[in-house]
């Protein structure tokens, strides 16, 4: 260009044309020269490539190749893909969720309805004037995900110290045994305060948003609260901790760790019980006789064609004791179920050894010997009662164990408990679980009596709810060999 038309050009032109020139310099420093978009990107072959892939920019070459994999893609891997969400999956998450869709058998109502409803969302535009608005598509809770679970509990105060406890052990759970390839688990924290209502509200509408499981809170009136929003809101909940048993009743997605007065009273009725029809007399303190561990037995009495003779206090009065044993031997009763404190025991096991009534006795651990005088201990043959926590097996527990003397705490209940939370969650998502009923439905009892009470079947986890026995004057546990 001559230098009269460079002279001629205004002063405008020779910015846009400096800016130009400056521009092709930089784009020469970024990109080599010649290069192109690849104009094809290969149809993944496994879930590891397809994952790999979604983590680069989205590009449609990139975006059509993963819906071609989806196309040939399980159900389970492309459940697990899609929880990536729009922010990864870019314009291929709507023709994945069109697969997904129509890959979802009709036997799987909920997960179909939140490929619908996550589909309906991505798409949906502003209503025009006139039209009517759709339905809030956000109380579906398309986003929620299976693979993140919300973990509520108390974050300070007297009980932040167990609130961390029974994290840890939740996490040492979803850890433990899980199958090589299964997909991980993600634990979103959040905090009550010391359950403080407003922080449990608050925690719950976060986590309503994100996830199908919750696990919390630790005291029994928090998670009722939680039960109760949680079976509103279609999510399913694991209680670790708390020893209200009415939890559990709450909806058909609410499960207890327990073990709850139903798990007792029918590992004690196994044992005593069988599968015989027996008389039973109930017998302990006011509360103790109409609490919800005896409504229990009675329940397993019934269940299993025997009747309930007498339900009474215990009587504590020096003459009123041998009159109480007397009137029991004469009730035809042959099992004695008590529920009462240790010293009221004493005088009517006495009493019944000196009428010669032949009454097996059996509860909970108030009968255990250590707790009684050495004088009456000969009279407690054939006794009965059983654990009020669960006893894991010796790889678990050595697991357990380790993991909290790692975090500098001491191994008991608490992480009993949420272990055994963790490892049914993971149990049922690694067996094909993908939404909140289907987690439910993993999760469920065999035992109608137990699946009502919202029981988990801890026994598949390896779990044992000990029922001891006196034998020769040893204790043992009953169907083992061992004395302890």
């Amino acid at each position: 260009m001559s230098g009269s038309r460079r002279a001629s050009l205004p002063v405008a032109g020779l910015l846009a044309l400096a800016c130009a020139v400056a521009l092709s310099g930089l784009l020469s420093l970024v990109t080599p020269a010649g290069a192109a978009p690849p104009a094809r990107v290969s149809t993944p072959r496994t879930l590891a490539e397809a994952d790999s892939l979604v983590g680069t920019v989205p590009s449609p070459a990139r975006d059509k190749a993963l819906v071609e994999w989806a196309k040939h893609a399980t159900l389970n891997d492309l459940a697990w893909m899609l929880d990536r969400g729009p922010l990864h999956l870019g314009s291929a998450e709507s023709p994945m969720l069109d697969v997904a869709f129509a890959a979802t058998p009709s036997s799987r109502p909920a997960l179909r309805q939140r490929w619908l409803a996550r589909r309906a969302l991505r798409d949906a535009k502003p209503p025009k004037k006139g039209e009517v608005p759709m339905p809030d598509l956000a109380a579906l809770r398309p986003d929620a995900s299976v693979f993140r679970l919300a973990v509520i509990l108390p974050d300070e105060g007297e009980y932040a110290e167990y609130g961390r406890a029974v994290r840890a052990a939740l996490a040492a759970g979803l850890a433990f045994d899980r199958p090589a390839g299964a997909r991980p688990l993600t634990l979103d924290t959040l905090g009550t305060a010391d359950g403080d209502p407003a922080r449990v509200a608050a925690a719950f509408d976060s986590a309503a948003a994100r996830s199908d499981v919750i696990v919390g809170e630790l005291l029994s009136q928090p998670t009722l609260s939680l039960a109760t929003a949680a079976t509103a809101t279609g999510m399913t909940l694991v209680s670790p901790t708390a020893t209200d048993e009415r939890i559990g009743r709450v909806g058909s997605r609410v499960f207890q760790v327990g073990p709850g007065p139903e798990a007792r009273a029918h590992a004690l009725a196994d044992v005593v019980l069988g599968h015989d029809p027996h008389t039973v007399a109930v017998v302990g303190s006011a509360a103790g006789i109409h609490g919800a561990f005896a409504d229990a037995f009675v329940a397993e009495v019934t269940m299993r064609g025997g009747k309930l003779a007498r339900r009474e206090p215990a009587r504590t009065g020096g003459a009123e004791v041998p009159q109480q044993a007397q009137s029991l031997k004469a009730s035809g009763a042959d099992v004695l179920f008590w529920d009462g404190p240790s010293r009221d025991i004493e005088a009517l096991v006495r009493a019944l050894a000196t009428e010669g009534a032949a009454l097996r006795v059996c509860g909970g651990p108030a009968l255990a010997p250590d707790g009684l005088r050495p004088s009456v201990r000969p009279l407690l043959e054939g006794v009965s009662w059983v654990a009020e926590d669960w006893r894991l097996d010796a790889r678990a527990k050595g697991y357990v164990d380790s993991v909290a003397s790692v975090a500098h705490s001491r191994p008991g209940s608490l992480w009993t408990r949420g272990f055994l939370a963790g490892r049914a969650i993971a149990g049922a998502i690694d067996s094909g679980a993908r939404c909140a009923p289907e987690v439910a439905a993993m999760l469920r009892h065999h035992d109608p009596t137990l699946a009502d009470a919202g029981a988990l079947e801890c026994e598949r986890l390896g779990a044992l709810l000990p029922v001891f026995v006196v034998r020769g004057g040893k204790v043992v546990t009953a169907g083992a060999g061992g004395s302890q």
